[in-house]
């Protein structure tokens, strides 16, 4: 198995080849929850083929915040690698396919025994959640100043 993403970018392809074989691959069913928002969550994945559809509950209803397909560069929940939190938002499979599961203690213990790779994999993941950070920092302040104009 081979996953393209920006994650991998200047990792060493012999170490990346030892992180993808301790991934396991996993076929999903239409309908199947992948995850539920606020479940703890102690790996991430990648949708390798089919496509889930991204909720958030607003108020007393689910709100779809995306729908993403296989082959698309999204780690689906990235932070549980780092602090193995809660789901942030509920996945739900909308069209059969596969996912490529990465579990948290497998990341760990890749990142210890190939430390160069490890430092590089763990510095695109930062970067990555930085960069999710400041739009959501954009979209606060959108919302803000329309609540503000609204009042």
């Amino acid at each position: 198995m081979e996953i393209k993403s920006r994650l991998f970018e200047n990792v060493d392809a012999q170490a990346l080849s030892v992180l993808f074989a301790h991934m396991e691959r996993k076929e999903v069913a239409r309908g199947e929850k992948l995850r539920k928002e606020g479940q703890t969550c102690d790996s991430a994945f990648f949708l390798l083929e089919g496509a889930v559809s991204v909720t958030k509950r607003s108020g007393d209803e689910d709100v779809e915040v995306a729908t993403v397909r296989g082959g698309e560069d999204v780690c689906f929940s990235l932070t549980s690698l780092i602090d193995g939190g809660v789901s942030l938002t509920t996945l739900s499979v909308t069209e059969a396919g596969a996912i490529a599961v990465l579990e948290k203690d497998v990341f760990e213990d890749f990142c210890k025994s190939h430390a160069d790779a490890g430092v590089i994999l763990k510095g695109n993941i930062l970067s990555a959640l930085a960069g999710f950070l400041r739009q959501a920092d954009g979209k606060i302040a959108e919302m803000y100043k329309t609540l503000e104009e609204v009042l």
